[in-house]
């Protein structure tokens, strides 16, 4: 009987142990964008067992993106997989931009998932510098572009 809950509490805490997520990291590529360049936001997170994404979704309001992320947690032996959400934003004007991911955690296993994480993160889009003036002459066979 003791050893039956010595095994059990130990059971307990591997599982436990092996499917808790770390913690995510919300990446900007390129690391410090440009407005005229294309964007993306990715949300990448290792886990201590078998997991997948279910689902991912990123909205936006003014300068804010939200993203939602539901990730399946296997709560088998630890196979350390990385898992990589990626947005394509598009092109953003310059400024400064907030991100909010909330990752929750789902499993069919009782005692693994039934937890929501909330990171977040800023990052600036730079101008590149002076506008462009495109300069037309009827005598040239291109366009010349004058800062």
């Amino acid at each position: 009987m003791r050893t039956t809950i010595i095994l059990r509490a130990f059971c307990t805490v591997f599982l436990f142990l092996i499917s808790a997520p770390s913690s995510a990291a919300i990446v900007i590529v390129p690391n410090a964008p440009l407005s005229g360049q294309s964007t993306h936001i990715q949300v990448v997170n290792q886990y201590f067992s078998a997991a997948s994404i279910i689902s991912a979704t990123i909205t936006r309001s003014g300068n804010q993106f939200l993203i939602a992320q539901t990730i399946r947690l296997g709560c088998s032996l630890p196979i350390v997989p990385t898992l990589t959400s990626d947005f394509d934003v598009g092109v953003l004007s310059a400024g400064t931009y907030q991100v909010v991911a909330q990752i929750q955690y789902t499993s069919a296993m009782p005692g693994c998932g039934g937890t929501t994480e909330t990171q977040s993160a800023s990052f600036t889009v730079s101008d590149p510098g002076g506008k462009c003036i495109r300069i037309f002459h009827p005598s040239l066979p291109f366009n010349v572009l004058r800062r």
